[in-house]
């Protein structure tokens, strides 16, 4: 009789674990099918750091002397009260901006009359918060850059234009422009600077909890980086990684991983030959041949031209990325409550509260 139950609830268990793995397949897809029929269609205030020699002040001033009549001023230094080196930076702007419409945007992001305008129009509406835009990369040479632009134009584009077509609260810090007042309302931005490193999580987060709307820009945020090798691609997701462990440890611990396309088609190959007989080396390749292409098709879709290398090049970036996802997750659990960013070392404890841990007394880069 014992052997029969134990026999039983491992059955009952195997079905429901099936099940589990199946629906998180379909749920996959339908979120990447999702995304693809979303697709990509075709300031007053600069704060940075003295420490540094940033080409940026030098073309603001450029720009005060040829528009005198705008009120513009440059803030050259940044408060040590926050824990947020970036939020240190933008903070005094932030209070001194005049105007509803505050942009933040992140060092080397392509901007353009074009891109403002959509993002001020989106902005306009009562209901509307706060407009962002999807990060995404520009070309530059080398493996690292093919690698980031994969990245960003397939594994995070998956689900980042699913989830705000679906209204969910998915944002980025990368590039957003917002209504002042309604942050003020929140304690404001510098509040968020004193106690998270995710600022740009948390801020949304509450915007979107008050009711009001969190709309995406039909423009990618284009990161206009030089160069980028490999393992500067690795230690900046092990970071947001780390971040996501602490602010979403469900989703980013269980959910996350599974939703990546080597894990997902291994079980549900295991899963399939369990129950239907399907051959399970068969339905692994059709997984990635799919993937594959649905990747290809997103990221063609939101480069909105030809790519800059060929589909060979694509498939071994993608094979790359997709092998060093696994690394990463490995990474970034093993040690996820220390975050090195920068010349500074982070301690987010659990909920996102961080506190820093080493501090060096040079300033942050932006």
């Amino acid at each position: 009789m014992d052997i029969v139950d134990e026999q039983a609830l491992y059955s009952y268990f195997v079905l429901v674990l099936g099940v589990l793995v199946l629906v998180i397949y379909f749920l996959t897809f339908t979120l990447i099918l999702i995304s693809l029929i979303g697709g990509i269609q075709s300031m007053s205030c600069c704060c940075v750091s003295t420490t540094i020699k940033i080409p940026a002040i030098n073309l603001a001033n450029l720009l005060q002397e040829k528009y005198p009549k705008v009120d513009v001023k440059v803030f050259c230094c940044g408060s040590s009260d926050y824990v947020n080196p970036m939020v240190q930076n933008m903070v005094q702007g932030y209070e001194a901006a005049q105007y509803e419409y505050v942009w933040i945007s992140s060092s080397r992001i392509l901007a353009s009359t074009e891109i403002l305008e959509d993002m001020v129009i989106k902005l306009q509406q009562p209901n509307v918060a706060l407009v962002h835009q999807m990060p995404f990369f520009t070309q530059a040479s080398g493996l690292g850059s093919v690698v980031e632009k994969i990245y960003f134009g397939c594994a995070l584009a998956r689900y980042y234009i699913a989830f705000n077509m679906l209204g969910l609260c998915c944002v980025t810090g990368m590039s957003y422009l917002f209504k002042k007042s309604l942050l003020d309302q929140l304690n404001g931005l510098g509040w968020f600077g004193k106690h998270y490193l995710a600022e740009d999580y948390f801020l949304t987060k509450a915007m979107h909890e008050k009711g009001y709307k969190l709309v995406m820009s039909a423009y990618p945020a284009q990161q206009n980086v030089s160069s980028v090798s490999v393992s500067s691609f690795v230690d900046r997701m092990v970071r947001w990684l780390r971040l996501r462990l602490n602010m979403m440890t469900l989703v980013a611990s269980v959910l996350e991983p599974l939703t990546e396309c080597l894990p997902l088609g291994f079980l549900a190959s295991i899963t399939l030959y369990h129950f239907f007989n399907i051959d399970p080396l068969i339905f692994f390749c059709c997984h990635l041949a799919l993937f594959i292409i649905v990747d290809y098709i997103q990221l063609c879709t939101i480069q909105n031209g030809p790519l800059p290398f060929g589909k060979l090049k694509f498939v071994m970036g993608w094979s790359i990325r997709e092998l060093l996802s696994i690394f990463i997750f490995l990474q970034a659990v093993v040690n996820p409550h220390r975050i090195k960013w920068g010349k500074h070392t982070y301690y987010v404890y659990h909920g996102g509260h961080t506190e820093v841990e080493h501090k060096s007394s040079d300033a942050f880069d932006l």
